[in-house]
């Protein structure tokens, strides 16, 4: 089939520019669901080359796409491919500045802030999750 771009000219720009709608065209989203390879959200291939040796089929797994569950996805889901990686960038440096600060209380009072804002971080989540994201 040939199409004449002169009778449809917007449906070449109608792709996805976001993180969501990438991940909902080459994944598929259903219901906040994305059914991915085991793999891609482990980041191994060991056990999909295992699988293919033995004869058997990939695992896949679901991840749930809720903001209340990714504070991560948050802030990403509607920024376009160019904005993700100044984001993950500024995500990492924070991280990491956060992490230095534990070096450097100087009595209970700094111990007890640094603390404070880990808890309110909630780091562990955040790291877990730019890491699953990038």
């Amino acid at each position: 089939i040939l199409m004449d771009r002169r009778a449809d000219l917007i449906t070449p720009f109608c792709i996805q520019q976001t993180y969501e709608g990438m991940l909902d065209e080459h994944f598929g989203i259903n219901a906040t669901m994305l059914r991915t390879k085991s793999s891609i959200i482990r980041g191994s291939d060991e056990e999909e080359k295992k699988a293919a040796s033995e004869g058997s089929l990939p695992k896949f797994e679901v991840m749930t796409l809720k903001s209340d569950h990714d504070l991560i996805l948050d802030e990403i889901r509607d920024l376009h491919f160019v904005a993700l990686e100044s984001k993950f960038s500024q995500r990492v440096i924070d991280i990491d500045r956060i992490i230095k600060e534990k070096d450097n209380p100087k009595n209970v009072d700094d111990l007890e802030k640094y603390i404070e804002k880990l808890k309110n971080m909630k780091i562990v989540k955040v790291k877990d999750k730019l890491t699953f994201h990038i």
